[in-house]
């Protein structure tokens, strides 16, 4: 998976992570097998952790925070652009440049 897939995918991750974690919950509870549900949990913490080494890897703090805003916390373009006192246009430049890096 290209680091790009795993920037913009981040959110997708946590929430497959999470349902994973309550099927497991539910699992126990009733007493059926959960070992294929812990098995599938393991990749998806590998993308979170490479999602981690990929944000260290930016020294632009400028670049971190927008990346951050719109692919880790799900915000627009224009609330990111509100958050970091810039125009959305330059919001949508730097995340689009930053991935273009990253591929």
């Amino acid at each position: 998976m290209l680091d790009r897939d795993i920037v913009t995918n981040y959110r997708e991750t946590v929430i497959s992570i999470s349902i994973i974690r309550e099927q497991v919950a539910w699992n126990r509870r009733h007493g059926l097998p959960i070992q294929s549900m812990l098995k599938q949990q393991g990749p998806l913490i590998n993308e979170l952790m490479r999602f981690e080494d990929i944000m260290d890897s930016i020294s632009d703090r400028r670049i971190r925070i927008a990346l951050c805003c719109r692919y880790a916390l799900g915000m627009s373009e224009r609330d990111t652009a509100a958050v970091m006192g810039l125009e959305r246009n330059t919001v949508r430049r730097i995340c689009a440049e930053a991935l273009q890096r990253l591929s």
